[in-house]
């Protein structure tokens, strides 16, 4: 089998070409990652990524940021599993090749999966527990400490401040194929204004997130509904209690797959919200503030609203953030991102219910 990586590469971190085979490994949007396997001991692999700078700029950044989640962790649970990275020969953290790309190495979890869809209440129940567990942990991390690895992720006025920007700047045949997209945007301006009252709210602290809280960033162990681990801390930065679950509920409750989403495919699953919001209760609510329990119920519509402004503003852009496979591959997510965000909107009284009933 042809190497797939540079060899270069993989001697940075004291693998020979000849002995190992790589593969593509993953459906990640943002980073490529290879599987790495030793031809010889078949038990032994690595999991190696090459880091997309567009997107992570500052990859040292995310380091720190992983190394200081980890020192943190330690002090609270010895036991607790937390994913870190192998070094180079030379002691870095990454492999800077003859091109500047950034590499990485770490330690591939045997005996686990990841999934793209949650099937059960069960396996979102887990999930919800994993991050909930994480949330907990780094509840008195010194979150100053952590450094932004993408600036204004998950912060709904500036997404809203961009999808304005790329609208004045978009093309003619683009403008025209999203116009009913942006429009329903704007009906729901609401979500950002609530927004705002949030993150201003005294009673709502900043906090150290995992800021990407999808099923597929949970290992479960093979053939069970257990979550055995988190992985993908590259958005490891400091932010508020909506994130988590705000994901979380955007790609576990909706019961269509966020890359097949399409208009009116968008059911809202109650035992599936239930299951998260029973889970993140048990883990992390003591450490949550009366206030971050009364804005899990809105965490969902925030982080759907976020998720459609953002793939509405790169398809006006010219596709030049996510991968696309289709002229309109971005307007396709942004429609079922808008047809997820209008049938969790009709929930909001459901959601605020057992948010305040799970909780007490």
């Amino acid at each position: 089998m042809e190497l797939i990586v540079p060899s270069g590469v993989l001697d940075a971190f004291g693998l020979a070409a000849a002995d190992v085979e790589a593969i593509r490994h993953g459906h990640g949007l943002i980073n490529s990652s290879y599987k790495i396997t030793h031809r010889e001991s078949k038990g032994t692999a690595w999991l190696l990524q090459k880091i997309n700078i567009h997107v992570f700029p500052q990859p040292e950044a995310i380091a720190h940021n992983w190394k200081l989640a980890a020192e943190t962790i330690k002090l609270r649970d010895t036991d607790y599993f937390f994913i870190e990275f192998l070094p180079t020969l030379s002691g870095g953290d990454f492999h800077r090749d003859t091109e500047g790309a950034y590499w990485r190495l770490l330690p591939f979890v045997q005996g686990t999966s990841a999934y793209e869809r949650v099937v059960e209440p069960q396996q979102a129940w887990s999930a919800a527990r994993a991050f909930g567990t994480f949330c907990n942990l780094l509840s008195d991390a010194p979150v100053h400490e952590f450094y932004e690895t993408i600036k204004g992720f998950h912060d709904l006025d500036l997404r809203v401040r961009q999808l304005k920007a790329s609208v004045t700047t978009a093309s003619a045949n683009r403008l025209k194929s999203a116009a009913d997209c942006i429009s329903d945007i704007e009906q729901f301006n609401w979500i950002r204004d609530y927004y705002i009252s949030l993150v201003n709210h005294p009673a709502i602290p900043l906090r150290v997130m995992h800021m990407d809280a999808k099923l597929n960033n949970v290992l479960f162990r093979c053939n069970s509904n257990h979550a055995f681990c988190l992985v993908d801390f590259d958005t490891l930065m400091p932010g508020y209690i909506i994130s988590d679950m705000g994901d979380m509920v955007r790609t576990m409750v909706c019961g269509t797959n966020e890359e097949e989403l399409v208009s009116g495919d968008a059911a809202f699953r109650p035992e599936y919200f239930e299951a998260l919001i029973q889970a993140y209760s048990e883990t992390a609510g003591e450490s949550l503030t009366a206030a971050e329990r009364d804005a899990l119920a809105y965490s969902g519509l925030i982080l759907v609203y976020i998720q459609a402004i953002r793939f509405l503003t790169d398809y006006l852009s010219g596709d030049i953030y996510y991968s696309v496979t289709h002229d309109c591959h971005n307007l396709a997510r942004t429609k079922g991102q808008l047809s997820w965000l209008k049938s969790l909107a009709a929930q909001t009284d459901y959601m605020k219910q057992t948010v305040k009933r799970v909780f007490g």
